[in-house]
């Protein structure tokens, strides 16, 4: 069987970041190909080497301090371990390029993707899979995220690091458009890797054990004030009380019931149950699609912001047609429709794999 390296987020113990891993590996698997994480967890050193190289904002390290400084962050981090080593293939941690290069080695393709991995806001070469080393490349819905094009000094290196890759896709529409300025080369739209698995797959490896029946389920990443005045009118219309997966320590604050200790298979859980979902997160809207629950998604950042993130929720917007995303209601064309994108994404990756020769 061949083999086949993946790298992605795998360490910011995000639920979306290591579902959509998961997935990934799984449907690579069902494509009769052995995948393997590329374990990379910078060191300080390589982070540093990167920001001053790529021109980052040093904000991104203290933002990243502050978030693992938030209540129930150790925990939070100990069960996504617990995920990454029971139900992820993993190599050697890396904590640099010769790291990477070495683990791959033995790989017969790289495969970068997904997520927002390709963000200009974070950005760094390595999940451009620059340590390949001839290997053959893949992208697979790889994000930017953003609507606008980076700074001169950040084009020129994504331009560089889009060289060499047999196969290409991006997960947005605004992200192809600006692939396609800076490198000359069009890349095709594919689903995130949560959508190639069946609502049955996700469904198997659920944990129940805190339900979302009745109850108005709300993850948000972010920490705007007026999400929460947001969930107390949506919850007073729907008679359902709030049920919070908390990120932060603004989310414990709000006095309703937080649903600790989830871990990712509970999430899917919560996910799976709930009478409804208030989000701000593209992972959390695209769950509630999976299955079919009525959902209502907060644009995080006003559309102006050169950083906006929006396009990941406009995409969604666009590729399951919803009217608007303050009341979506998945019905049989919702399944339907992610159904066919669950084939295209099957059959592109398939192609692709073909075309690296595995």
């Amino acid at each position: 069987m061949a083999k086949a390296g993946i790298i992605t987020f795998l360490h910011n113990d995000n639920y979306g970041s290591i579902l959509q891993a998961y997935a990934l590996e799984q449907v690579l698997l069902a494509l009769q190909v052995n995948s393997e994480h590329l374990d990379y967890a910078p060191d300080t050193w390589e982070k540093l080497r990167n920001m001053f190289r790529c021109g980052n904002s040093p904000s991104l390290i203290l933002e990243g301090l502050h978030k693992r400084s938030e209540s129930g962050a150790y925990a939070r981090h100990e069960m996504m371990d617990a995920f990454r080593s029971s139900r992820l293939k993993l190599s050697a941690r890396c904590r640099n390029a010769q790291e990477l290069a070495d683990a791959a080695s033995g790989m017969d393709v790289l495969i970068a993707g997904s997520d927002q991995i390709w963000s200009p806001v974070w950005l760094n070469p390595i999940y451009f899979l620059t340590f390949a080393n001839e290997k053959p490349k893949i992208a697979y819905a790889c994000s930017l995220g953003v609507q606008q094009l980076p700074r001169k000094r950040k084009r020129k290196i994504m331009q560089s690091s889009l060289q060499g890759f047999q196969s290409l896709s991006v997960r947005e529409e605004e992200g192809a458009h600006l692939i396609e300025e800076i490198s000359g080369i069009r890349p095709e739209v594919m689903p995130d890797p949560v959508l190639l698995l069946t609502p049955e797959e996700w469904s198997e490896m659920e944990d129940t054990a805190v339900s979302g029946v009745g109850r108005l389920v709300c993850y948000m990443i972010d920490t705007n004030p007026a999400y929460w005045e947001r969930v107390k009118r949506t919850a007073e219309v729907l008679e359902l009380e709030p049920l919070i997966i908390p990120m932060t320590d603004e989310a414990r604050r709000q006095g309703w019931e937080n649903a600790e200790g989830v871990t990712p298979e509970r999430f899917i859980g919560l996910f799976h149950t709930a009478s409804y979902v208030m989000t701000d997160s593209f992972h959390g809207a695209m769950f509630a699609s999976i299955f079919s629950r009525q959902h209502t998604v907060l644009r995080r950042y006003e559309d102006g912001d050169p950083e906006s993130k929006n396009s990941r929720i406009d995409q969604i917007q666009r590729m399951l047609g919803y009217v608007s995303m303050d009341a979506c209601r998945p019905d049989n064309w919702t399944a339907l429709r992610i159904s066919e994108l669950r084939k295209q994404g099957l059959e592109w990756l398939e192609i692709a794999l073909s075309q690296a020769g595995v």
